[in-house]
């Protein structure tokens, strides 16, 4: 179906903001409210572990999913959030 998390920064995040947010849902699963269902929980989740602001990214081009991050009270950042990975050598 799909899932949805919210991460404590903790501090740690380069724009304002206490916790991240990642949502999923299954292509079968779309267009049904599950994403939607998903997010609010997290949401809720965060802000009753203290969270004042959430943060979350998408794809530029992911349309239904700008659509509803926007309808829910999201507001796009002037500038995207890259997500980096470090491996370090072994």
């Amino acid at each position: 179906m799909g899932f949805a998390e919210a991460v404590q920064m903790g501090g740690q995040c380069p724009v304002e903001g206490d916790a991240a947010q990642r949502v999923a849902v299954h292509p079968d699963w779309q267009d049904q409210g599950m994403g939607r269902s998903l997010l609010r929980v997290a949401a809720r989740k965060a802000r009753s572990a203290g969270a004042r602001v959430m943060l979350l990214n998408t794809q530029p081009d992911n349309d239904p999913a700008l659509a509803l991050y926007e309808s829910e009270g999201y507001v796009r950042l002037p500038e995207p959030l890259s997500l980096l990975r470090y491996l370090p050598a072994a």
